[in-house]
């Protein structure tokens, strides 16, 4: 996604602030809302055991998990689906994973968002090198260290495609950073992160960036991906880093 973000300061920063719909210029919200409230009513309507697990997972870090959030003085907005599927993973708001990867990898090479990473390519060994760090210190063992294979996506039939079958093979409380995009053009315009967990036996997949402000939710999906909301074409490929519970 197109958020370059060239400095930063930690959300818990008393000059950083999240932000309402009204104060963003973006004229995505109106059908962003529309989608994400018509994509969570279909998922309570057919996962409603699932749905104060699923639920849990945002509140557990905060309403600062995936808003755009103005940083210091000056209006530079975060939000990056990299930097929030890895922080959903991580129990992290997006602008702290930012900040962490910053100092675990002072490389530029490695920062897998902003003017640092123009391919997608450049994203994926970033997010690899910086999940093989953080996972063990969250508990975590990455049992996919350098990401899975791209598998072919059907994104109206998610369940039928390899990749899901073998997200699906995981154990109960595995976690998930999920690359999707389309296969023939694989480029950061067209493509996108989102976040998954199997809890309960089902693998359950968020997108956090679509909460551009506090008063969007994430997206819950199981089974079906369109993301024409966010001016993303047909995707056709999926990949996933597999973070399995080492208790």
């Amino acid at each position: 996604m197109k958020k370059l973000l060239l400095s930063m300061i930690s959300v818990l920063s008393i000059n950083a602030h999240a932000l309402e719909h009204s104060e963003i210029n973006d004229a995505r919200i109106p059908g962003i809302k529309t989608a994400v409230e018509a994509y969570n009513a279909e998922f309570s309507q057919a996962y409603s055991p699932l749905l104060a697990d699923v639920e849990s997972i945002g509140s557990s870090i905060g309403e600062m998990i995936n808003t755009a959030v103005i940083t210091g003085n000056q209006s530079r907005m975060l939000s990056n689906c990299s930097l929030n599927a890895t922080g959903i993973a991580t129990r992290q708001t997006t602008a702290d994973v930012a900040t962490d990867a910053e100092q675990l990898m002072s490389d530029t090479q490695y920062h897998f968002w902003g003017s640092y990473s123009p391919t997608v390519e450049q994203q994926l060994v970033g997010i690899s090198k910086y999940l093989s760090i953080k996972a063990p210190q969250s508990g975590l063992s990455l049992a996919t260290p350098n990401g899975s294979q791209w598998f072919d996506l059907e994104q109206e039939e998610v369940k039928k495609s390899e990749g899901w079958k073998a997200m699906d093979q995981y154990q109960d409380g595995t976690r998930f950073v999920v690359g999707i995009g389309l296969m023939d053009d694989l480029i950061r315009d067209n493509s996108h992160y989102i976040y998954a967990e199997k809890i309960n036996g089902e693998v359950i997949f968020i997108d956090g960036q679509t909460n551009l402000s506090t008063d969007i939710e994430p997206t819950y999906l199981t089974d079906k991906f369109d993301f024409s909301h966010l001016n993303i074409p047909l995707v056709t490929g999926l990949m996933f880093w597999a973070l399995e519970p080492t208790s």
